[in-house]
């Protein structure tokens, strides 16, 4: 799912957004984005799921690609869903605790956004990757094409709600703190100990062909989207990036 729920303390705000039954976004147990993760992933690995919510990408490596797989989530309504799905989990809040185990492969799959201090957690996870493990962090792209365009109408990068009005005042939702792009992840990932290695761009759903629009309305909708499917950070508005450790010393302070 990629909501990670942060623990309230004083002196300190909670991150990204609360894990809320109540709004679709979190009713749904399967992204669309979720291929541009699954891609990267290695069959038969051993799998920690950072923010994995309904557990619906976990299912997936479990069943379809024979993986051994733990989700880590501080949401007690997360903790259940995954049990009643009888996959392992770990309650955690991910800034503040140390995390159990370690992993053959760490996703980070629509959380790094929310995270106060990203370079920190990408620090420590490093301890949790076997010898030859990895991470792989899915991230919305915040300069892709059509955004790019927003921002020159006037758009604001962050929305400022999820009700209409205040949707309509900006392109990434509300409870994103930090904003990624291909360059500035792979800078990010170098900096604290990492190479990347393999990247993954997010392909759009085909449109219906009953779809009921004007005809020069679908036509442009149709060469707008076949841009989308190009494999460049230009046309994709959701990118995964697989990346490995690096033997020297981290460098990032």
């Amino acid at each position: 799912m990629g909501i990670i729920m942060i623990k309230q303390k004083e002196g300190r705000k909670a991150s990204g957004n609360i894990f809320d039954n109540t709004r679709e976004y979190y009713k749904c147990s399967w992204q669309n984005y979720y291929p541009t993760v699954i891609r990267l992933v290695p069959p038969k690995s051993y799998i920690l799921d950072i923010g994995c919510g309904r557990a619906g990408l976990l299912q997936y490596l479990r069943d379809k690609k024979n993986c051994n797989v733990t989700g880590l989530d501080l949401s007690d309504d997360v903790i259940k869903i995954c049990k009643d799905y009888n996959i392992k989990v770990i309650k955690c809040d991910l800034e503040e605790d140390e995390i159990p185990g370690t992993y053959d492969v760490i996703i980070l799959s629509a959380v790094i956004e929310h995270l106060i201090s990203p370079v920190s957690v990408l620090k420590k996870i490093r301890r949790n990757l076997n010898e030859n493990g990895c991470i792989i962090i899915g991230f919305p792209n915040f300069s892709h094409l059509k955004a790019r365009i927003l921002y020159l109408l006037g758009k604001n990068v962050k929305r400022f709600g999820n009700d209409k009005k205040g949707a309509k005042l900006g392109v990434q939702s509300p409870g994103h703190i930090n904003f990624f792009n291909k360059a500035t992840m792979e800078y990010i990932l170098e900096k604290t100990g990492y190479t990347p290695i393999e990247w993954s761009y997010y392909k759009p759903p085909s449109i219906p062909k009953n779809l009921k629009l004007k005809f020069y309305k679908k036509i442009i909708l149709l060469f707008v989207n076949g841009f989308y499917k190009i494999d460049h950070e230009l046309f994709s508005s959701f990118i995964a990036v697989k990346a490995v450790k690096k033997n020297e010393k981290i460098i990032f302070k």
